[in-house]
């Protein structure tokens, strides 16, 4: 009676830990700016701005990068309802959501040592092993990724969906009355599926845990949870509806051989990165591998692990199912799925949870062989060693999170870390434009030209720049630059038209903006533009169903109204 009443204090101590080093490390977290795609899926998202109809709080702009998340987009909602457009509340956000995760995968890592396969040698042990583990986890400096760069929230909130599936499930083994803690895994499964794709191996990683750690053999594990699996799978079609209704045509991807053997490097770094966390670095612009040999390195790393983790699955599933969880996690944005960027630190969310157990458990052993007649000096042995790894990291974390503060100190320092990235000269180039230093921002784009001589939007925002200075001849040029690299951007055809008709040459003008209908059809504001163009021309009646479309597309889109008034009653006359 006395020593669960101890235990369970001892957990609610550990609980408070948790939670406790999470504020102690984030709390400078909360002083973020919005950077990166902060900008479009939340200062340029109206959607966010409706909690109700619901329908609009689930969806996003059709180029914007939570287009396929509606529950992000939810919570972006919520956030937005209760704080505006103020950063803060969006960054407190994510650090609710890492420190709910952390306490989810506490449970998860202590219950899973007390399971019968582990509880002989790791029982006494287990919530101690499973505090030091989430402590590292929860306060690497990798993790900033997804707690202080608000967009990575898509990350982070699939994370604790994954987490809470994970540990209702290991409950809902435990319980007399299983199916309500089997039915929150399967909506708790769910919404993961709408926060990101990642998701998908969820109902994999449950199935071979339980077979692992919950039951003895297969036909066991059908006969007592198979409503559950199927419930689990059925979530799929969620994530499958969301591919197949969402366009992807915007994405630059790469070839899927290209892309997965660039990925035994781009894996390595991050193996890398878990032991030794710096340079960090929020945009690589990673590049595709280039030979044999720059591949081999990774390959031979990545190899030699993927074959204990199936060595492990044979002979030691535990160890093995560590390995899986780390490879499966990883797969869909780490295999032959050609996503456009091909290294992101956030990807290591979940995965790293993984490599830091092992290295706790491998830790706990060697220190029962150095201490093996005394308990007591093991124990603070391993107590001083936690405390020193938590608050080296955690130093770092801190660090890491003052490169958040502004948009611009983050892009000096990507600039500086990864000089051949010509996104990061772009974006810090129209941070700079919008401070009124055309000079500066005018060097900025083209250095980005300069290491990188096909990247379309450092010429597309040159051209603006001329423009915006009456430079209308130069600007032109960069715009026609700019879409012989992409043909099919929208603004790209609009601002060029808008300069040519500057010029006299309404003619030139008019093809580039039907061009720009045929390219978004669904864009009411180049319907407009044609529409207008074409009354200024002296062609009214052929302007009309431009307009009516336009109108009819976006009923409130007010010039849109006018100018078809003006236009029927030009043609009435």
């Amino acid at each position: 009676m006395f020593l669960k009443k101890d235990i369970k204090y001892n957990i609610i101590y550990y609980q408070f830990l948790i939670v406790a080093v999470g504020i102690i490390f984030y709390y400078n977290s909360l002083n973020g700016a919005f950077i990166f795609d902060d900008e479009s899926i939340i200062v340029k998202n109206p959607h966010i701005e409706k909690i109700w109809p619901l329908s609009e709080a689930l969806s996003a702009p059709p180029d914007s990068p939570v287009r396929d998340r509606p529950v992000v987009n939810l919570t972006l909602s919520l956030n937005y309802l209760l704080g505006g457009r103020s950063p803060f509340g969006y960054h407190l956000a994510n650090l609710a959501i890492h420190l709910i995760s952390a306490l989810l995968l506490f449970g998860i890592i202590r219950r899973t040592f007390l399971t019968p396969r582990l509880s002989l040698r790791y029982g006494a042990a287990a919530s101690g092993l499973a505090l030091a583990a989430v402590l590292i986890w929860e306060v690497h400096p990798l993790q900033t990724e997804s707690v202080t760069y608000i967009t990575q929230r898509c990350e982070s909130l699939m994370g604790l969906f994954y987490l809470g599936m994970l540990y209702a499930i290991i409950r809902g083994s435990l319980s007399r009355r299983p199916v309500p803690w089997y039915a929150f895994s399967v909506f708790l499964c769910g919404l993961g599926m709408g926060s990101k794709a990642v998701m998908v191996t969820a109902p994999m990683i449950a199935l071979i845990y339980d077979r692992i750690f919950l039951t003895r053999n297969w036909h066991e594990l059908w006969n007592k949870r198979r409503g559950l699996y199927l419930g689990l799978a059925v979530t799929w079609i969620i994530q499958i509806a969301l591919i197949l209704t969402t366009s992807y045509q915007d994405i630059k991807t790469h070839l899927p051989l290209e892309y997965a053997l660039t990925q035994f490097t781009v894996v390595a770094h991050y193996i890398r990165l878990i032991f030794i966390p710096y340079p960090l670095c929020l945009d690589y612009y990673w590049p595709v591998a280039q030979g044999i040999a720059e591949i081999i390195p990774g390959a031979l790393l990545i190899g030699g692990l993927l074959s204990l983790t199936v060595w492990g699955l044979i002979k030691n599933p535990p160890l093995g199912f560590v390995g899986l969880w780390f490879f499966l996690i990883l797969a869909p944005t780490s295999s032959i799925l050609p996503l456009e960027d091909l290294a992101f630190e956030h990807r290591l969310y979940l995965p790293l949870a993984a490599v830091v157990l092992i290295g706790v458990i491998g830790g706990y052993e060697i220190s029962r062989r150095i201490f093996l007649s005394s308990v007591h000096l093991r124990r603070n042995f391993n107590i001083i060693m936690i405390v020193v790894i938590v608050a080296g990291m955690g130093v770092l974390t801190i660090r890491r999170n003052v490169d958040y503060r502004t948009a611009i100190g983050m892009w000096e320092d990507v600039i500086r870390k990864r000089p051949a990235n010509p996104r990061a000269y772009n974006n810090l180039g129209n941070l700079i434009n919008r401070q009124g230093d055309n000079r500066k921002a005018f060097e900025l784009y083209q250095a980005a030209i300069r290491v990188d001589p096909g990247y379309q939007a450092a010429y597309y925002n040159l051209a603006n720049l001329l423009a915006g200075e009456g430079r209308m001849m130069e600007a032109i040029d960069f715009y026609r630059k700019s879409l012989e690299i992409n043909p099919d951007a929208v603004e790209a055809h609009n601002n060029l038209a808008v300069a040519l008709y500057k010029l006299g040459r309404g003619g030139e003008a008019i093809k580039h903006l039907r061009e720009a209908v045929r390219i978004d059809p669904a864009d009411p504001a180049a319907y407009y533009n044609l529409g207008v163009a074409l009354i200024k021309e002296g062609r009214s009646r052929e302007a009309l169903p431009f307009l009516e479309k336009a109108v009819e597309l976006r009923p409130d889109y007010f010039p849109a109204k006018t100018a078809l008034n003006m236009a029927t009653g030009e043609c009435e006359d």
